[in-house]
């Protein structure tokens, strides 16, 4: 029996939405990709193939927080997480503060046939390399003029913009979710992003985790906020 398709996308969290270029214009972006992505569960789509496909358009677009326009840890650079879970299978996988490619979904896609389902750091720039993934610069203007404030203030923030609504401060933190059922009635959830910003070298989003990301036979949860709490209530694995 064949099931009228569902789709939910999220830009990410945030205190304000001046910085990502106001309320509509967030909402145009936002309903070009879900355009998009409706319409290829429509033409039979897979649920996995829908929510990767709405991850990396998200992931081009700079208003958000993942892939390009992703914020900047302390040390100035940008590591990025991505995690995909089908919900059928009951299949995990996810990578962990990678850089230097344009979609992070991508690798977490590769890993769903791997035995090692969840990579970081050096493993998950190997990945990239066995995948030929080509070299890709995230940073935008704006974010690298965040960071450059923020230097100014000897970064006393914990996080880049989670109390400041000033135009640039609103929008840094954040991260982007999908979750699809497809005609076919399964489900799968996507969630990438590029970290709260200012983060200690090394910390693991909650992106990465099935706090952050999870999906079922029956439902699907994609996770936005500060990840810290998430990973405490491990929330979309508990909803």
């Amino acid at each position: 029996m064949t099931v009228q398709p569902k789709l939910i996308i999220h830009g990410g969290a945030g205190s304000s939405l001046q910085g990502k270029g106001g309320l509509m214009a967030v909402r145009e972006s936002l309903h070009k990709i879900v355009a998009v992505v409706y319409a290829f569960l429509e033409n039979g789509g897979s649920a996995v193939e829908a929510v990767i496909l709405g991850a990396q358009l998200l992931e081009d677009d700079p208003r958000f927080n993942a892939g390009t326009g992703s914020v900047l840890q302390s040390d100035g650079q940008i590591r990025m997480s991505a995690s995909l879970m089908d919900g059928t299978a009951q299949k995990f996988s996810g990578v962990i503060n990678v850089a230097r490619i344009q979609h992070p979904i991508q690798v977490a896609q590769a890993l769903q046939t791997e035995t090692d389902r969840v990579l970081s750091d050096f493993g998950a720039a190997e990945m990239v390399r066995e995948l030929q993934m080509p070299i890709h610069n995230p940073l935008t203007d704006l974010r690298l003029s965040e960071w450059m404030e923020e230097r100014k203030g000897n970064f006393s923030s914990s996080m880049a913009g989670v109390v400041a609504e000033e135009e640039m401060a609103s929008a840094r933190r954040g991260t982007i979710g999908v979750v699809a059922l497809d005609q076919n009635g399964k489900v799968a959830a996507a969630t990438s992003t590029g970290g709260k910003g200012l983060e200690r070298i090394g910390r693991v989003s909650d992106s990465a985790m099935p706090a952050g990301n999870y999906a079922t036979s029956v439902a699907g949860v994609s996770c936005t906020g500060i990840g810290e709490d998430i990973i405490d209530e491990c929330l979309a694995a508990k909803l």
